[in-house]
């Protein structure tokens, strides 16, 4: 009987120091649940939020369209927020943000651009990846090989552009000496004109000439010949210098006059005339040249002997039938003189 009060106070200390340490565990489990929500609400992120500041009326407009797009303008909330600065330029609005070091500047035409760039600032989620650094690849780019090219066919030449010029035109003066096959000499010259057409020098000739007196059964006889000629020549250059090789084709008409002491009388012949030339022009100045030729002309058909009456004897006798010398059917001709043709 005397052991029940011993066992009693022992029962008594050992519940009240299981229910101290019943007290200390919900402490403990109190500070944990208060730390595990502290550290919850830290980690929680914020929204998008920015701190207006300036003039109310803009304050005010612009808070509503950022709100609109989920960009707080709450200051109480305790997160980090770009401090915006909203003033009036006129018809324009100038926005000063400032965010940690970062800084910027703006005059914007209107408040909807106004609203779009501070939500740039207040939204990591947009100018986070932006900031972000990134690895830059600094392998060096692979060289690309050339390609063999397929041959491709020469591009044909382009038409050559013709300027038509007036054709250039020529004119030359001669002093002519002709023999002809019968011994007979002949003086004279010559007057040219023509065109260059093409690789041919065309144009017409005037000659005149005349044979010397000479007496025939102490008659005096002197002869004249008048040629106009179609002319057609090919030029060839050497160096300076112009040959012209031509040939020329027209009329004629051949006078003779006869004298003696009793009679003066005249004869005439008329045909055809052919000549074949070589010239050689060398420059001495601006389009003029010195020209010396060589050539052969022939009267077509062959001029017959002229007969005529003459009397002798005092007094007269009978009229006699004397024959008078014809032309050469073939003159030999050599020239000097000066051409001039046009650039």
């Amino acid at each position: 009987m005397g052991c029940g009060p011993v066992k009693v106070a022992r029962a008594r200390g050992h519940i009240r120091v299981a229910v101290n340490r019943v007290l200390e565990n919900q402490s403990s489990i109190v500070l944990v649940l208060v730390w595990l929500a502290a550290a919850g609400a830290h980690a929680a992120p914020c929204p998008p939020s920015a701190r207006l500041d300036g003039d109310p009326a803009l304050i005010e407009s612009i808070a509503r369209a950022l709100a609109a797009r989920g960009v707080s303008t709450d200051t109480r909330v305790e997160c980090p927020s770009p401090h915006v600065e909203l003033r009036r330029r006129d018809d324009q609005i100038e926005v000063i943000v400032v965010d940690g070091e970062r800084r910027g500047a703006r005059l914007l035409p209107d408040e909807e651009r106004a609203v779009t760039w501070i939500e740039s600032w207040a939204r990591s989620d947009i100018s986070r990846p932006l900031l972000e650094g990134h690895e830059i690849d600094t392998a060096p780019e692979p060289v690309p090989q050339p390609q063999p090219q397929p041959e491709r066919a020469p591009l044909p030449a382009p038409a050559p552009i013709i300027i038509h010029a007036p054709p250039p035109a020529a004119v030359a003066g001669r002093a002519e000496l002709g023999v002809g096959v019968d011994g007979s000499l002949w003086i004279g010259g010559s007057l040219r004109g023509g065109l260059h057409l093409g690789p041919l020098d065309a144009g017409l000739a005037l000659r005149v000439a005349g044979s010397p007196t000479v007496n025939v059964l102490d008659v005096t006889y002197s002869r004249v010949d008048v040629e106009l000629l179609v002319t057609a020549g090919v030029p060839f250059h050497v160096g300076r210098a112009t040959v012209t090789v031509s040939a020329g084709f027209g009329v004629g008409w051949l006078a003779g006059r006869y004298v003696d002491d009793r009679h003066d009388g005249e004869t005439s012949e008329g045909g055809l005339r052919a000549e074949v030339e070589i010239a050689l022009a060398a420059p001495i100045a601006h389009g003029l040249s010195l020209e010396t030729t060589l050539g052969v002309s022939a009267l077509l058909p062959p001029p017959v002997q002229q007969q005529v009456k003459l009397e002798r004897g005092d007094p007269p006798d009978e009229p006699l039938d004397e024959i008078l010398p014809a032309a050469p059917p073939v003159i030999v001709r050599a020239a000097i003189g000066v051409r001039w043709s046009s650039p």
